[in-house]
C-alpha cells in the first residue's frame, strides 16, 4: 500500500486545475483572432531561417518562443509606445510564425496583453536609470516581460510548471545537507531562496528572465496589480536588479545545480505520468497501483522522451551545422578574396573540421538504457511514498580547498597547452595567422554548441557514466575549447550583425508588408461578399 506524501497530495489537487484563460479559449462562442495567412508559410519559414542563422543556436529549443516574444517586443517598442498596437502586432506575428494557432486567441486578450506590456513600459518611463546604463536595464525588463507574456499565452503549461516547481522544492528542501565549509554561514532563508531558484533551472531549464519574474512575484507582488506597485518597482529598479543578479549569481546556487539536475529526471517523469491521466483520480490509481504499473509508466515516459530527444538532437545538429557552414563559408571566402591566399588543404580543413566535429559529437551521445530506467523508477517511489526512507543530498567539496591555487594554475596551463598545440599544428600545415584565428573561434563555438546540445539529451540519465582514460583525455582536451566557446558565443550574440540586419533592416519592413497583405485580403473578401 502506497502512502502518498503531503506534497504529492497537494500536487494532485492543483495539477489538473484549468486556468480561466484556457477555458475561455475553449469556448467556441468567444470571438477569436483570425488571420488570412495571405502569404502562406512565408512568415513561418522566415522564423525558421532566423533561428538557424542568428543567436538561437545557442539556446535550447524550449526557449525559442520566449526569445521570439522578446525579439518582437523589443523591435515594436522601438517604433511605438502604443501598447494596443504592440499587443495586436505581437499576437499577429506569433500566429504568423506558428508559435500560436490561428483562431485560438480570444480577441479580448489583445487588451489583456496590452495591460501586461503597459506595466513594464511604465517602469521604463518612470525609472531613473544610472547614466549610460539604460541599454542594460531595458533589455533586462523586456526579458522579464517576455517570460510573463509566455506564461499568459500558455497558461496551462505555466500553471503545471509552477505546480511541479513547488512539489520538487517541498520534496527536497529538508533533504539538503550542506557540508561545504564555504556555505556554513548561509541563513536558512538564503538556502531556501537558492533552492527555489535552482529548482526552476534544474527542472525546466528556466532562464534568468523567468527566474527574475518569479523573484518579482515573491518580493513585489503588488507590481502585478498596477498603480503604486509599478511606482515602487520603477523607484527601486537599480536596487532590484542588483539584488536579483546577486541571487542568480550566488555561488551556492552553482554548487547546488549539478545535484538537482540529477534529481530533476524524477520529477520530469512524474509530470509525464500525470499528463497522461485525465484527472487526479486516474493519477492516484496509477501511482498507487504497485511496482509493475509504476515501472511500466516510467518506461513509457523514458521511451517517449528518448524518441523526442533524438528528433530534437537531429534538428539542433542540422541547424547548428547549417549556421556554422554558412557563416564559416562567408568568413573563409571573404578572407580568401580580401586578405589571404590559402592552399586547398587549408581551405578544406577550415571549412570541413567544425561541422564534422559536431557530427561526431552527436554520434557519441548515449541515451537511457533498461538499468537506468529501473533506477529512475526506484527514485520516483522515494518522492511519492511517505513510508520509504529518504536519502539526503550532501553538498560537499569534491576537492581539497588548499589545492585551489594549484588547480587554477593547472587550468591556466591547460589552456596554454591545448591552444598552443592547435596553433603549432595549424601553422605547420600552412595556416595564415588570420585564418588560424577564425578557425579557432569556430572550433570553440562548435565545441560549446555540441556541449549544449548533448546536455539536453542527458536529462533522463540518473546513472553516472563509467569513467575511462580515453574519456578523461577527451574532457581534458575539450574543456578549454568549450569554455572559450561559451565566451565567444556570449559576445557573438551581443554583437552579431545578423541580429541587427534581420530585426531592423529586413524584419521590420517584411512584417509591415505582411500586415498590409493581410488587410488587403480582408478588404477583397469584404468586397466579394458585398456582391452576393
Amino acid at each position: 500500500m502506497v502512502t502518498f506524501t503531503q506534497p504529492l497530495e497537494d500536487l494532485l489537487k492543483t495539477f489538473y486545475q484549468v486556468p480561466v484563460v484556457t477555458r475561455r479559449r475553449q469556448d467556441e462562442d468567444v470571438p477569436k483572432i483570425r488571420l488570412n495567412n495571405a502569404l502562406g508559410n512565408v512568415p513561418f519559414m522566415y522564423e525558421k531561417l532566423r533561428e538557424s542563422i542568428t543567436q538561437s543556436q545557442s539556446r535550447d529549443e524550449k526557449f525559442l518562443l520566449r526569445a521570439g516574444i522578446f525579439r518582437i517586443v523589443q523591435r515594436l517598442v522601438t517604433f511605438t509606445q502604443d501598447t494596443d498596437k504592440i499587443a495586436h502586432s505581437l499576437l499577429k506575428e506569433l500566429i504568423w510564425g506558428k508559435y500560436l494557432p490561428n483562431e485560438y486567441i480570444a480577441k479580448e486578450e489583445i487588451d489583456e496583453v496590452a495591460d501586461i506590456i503597459e506595466r513594464y513600459l511604465e517602469v521604463i518611463h518612470q525609472a531613473n536609470f544610472p547614466p549610460g546604463e539604460r541599454q542594460e536595464y531595458v533589455p533586462w525588463l523586456l526579458e522579464i516581460l517576455a517570460s510573463e507574456l509566455e506564461e499568459y499565452l500558455f497558461p496551462l503549461e505555466a500553471h503545471r510548471d509552477r505546480a511541479m516547481f513547488t512539489y520538487m522544492f517541498r520534496s527536497l528542501k529538508d533533504r539538503i545537507v550542506v557540508e561545504d565549509s564555504d556555505f556554513q554561514d548561509l541563513t536558512e532563508g538564503e538556502k531556501q531562496l537558492q533552492l527555489r531558484i535552482v529548482v526552476m533551472r534544474a527542472l525546466a531549464g528556466s532562464d534568468f528572465g523567468a527566474i527574475n519574474l518569479e523573484l518579482v512575484r515573491q518580493f513585489y507582488p503588488e507590481f502585478f496589480e498596477g498603480g503604486e506597485g509599478i511606482d515602487n518597482v520603477a523607484h527601486d529598479i537599480v536596487d532590484i536588479k542588483k539584488a536579483f543578479d546577486a541571487q542568480l549569481e550566488h555561488p551556492f546556487g552553482s554548487r547546488l545545480l549539478p545535484y538537482l539536475k540529477k534529481k530533476s529526471s524524477i520529477f520530469t517523469v512524474l509530470r509525464d505520468i500525470l499528463e497522461r491521466c485525465e484527472d487526479k483520480g486516474e493519477a492516484r490509481l496509477k501511482l498507487s497501483a504497485g511496482d509493475d504499473t509504476l515501472n511500466q509508466e516510467v518506461t513509457t515516459s523514458v521511451e517517449r522522451r528518448t524518441t523526442y530527444a533524438k528528433k530534437s538532437l537531429r534538428r539542433s545538429m542540422w541547424r547548428t551545422i547549417f549556421f556554422v557552414v554558412v557563416l564559416r563559408t562567408l568568413v573563409a571566402l571573404t578572407l580568401e578574396v580580401l586578405v589571404v591566399d590559402s592552399t586547398w588543404l587549408v581551405f578544406a580543413i577550415n571549412l570541413g573540421v567544425p561541422p564534422v566535429l559536431l557530427f561526431l559529437i552527436g554520434q557519441s551521445i548515449r541515451f537511457p538504457d533498461e538499468r537506468n530506467t529501473q533506477v529512475l523508477a526506484e527514485h520516483l517511489r522515494e518522492v511519492i511514498d511517505a513510508d520509504i526512507e529518504k536519502h539526503n543530498i550532501l553538498i560537499r567539496k569534491t576537492y581539497n580547498p588548499r589545492l585551489t591555487f594549484f588547480f587554477q594554475l593547472f587550468t591556466g596551463m591547460l589552456y596554454v597547452v591545448i591552444f598552443g598545440l592547435l596553433i603549432w599544428g595549424l601553422l605547420s600545415v600552412g595556416f595564415p595567422v588570420i585564418t588560424l584565428l577564425t578557425f579557432l573561434v569556430f572550433l570553440s563555438l562548435v565545441s560549446f554548441f555540441g556541449f549544449r546540445i548533448t546536455a539536453n539529451t542527458r536529462q533522463l540519465l540518473v546513472l553516472e557514466k563509467r569513467s575511462t582514460f580515453v574519456g578523461f583525455l577527451f574532457d581534458l582536451f575539450s574543456f578549454p575549447l568549450v569554455r572559450a566557446g561559451k565566451i565567444v558565443t556570449s559576445e557573438f550574440d551581443r554583437w552579431n550583425i545578423f541580429i541587427f540586419i534581420m530585426d531592423y533592416i529586413i524584419e521590420a519592413p517584411f512584417k509591415n508588408i505582411l500586415s498590409v497583405a493581410e488587410d488587403w485580403v480582408g478588404f477583397m473578401r469584404e468586397k466579394r461578399d458585398e456582391m452576393y
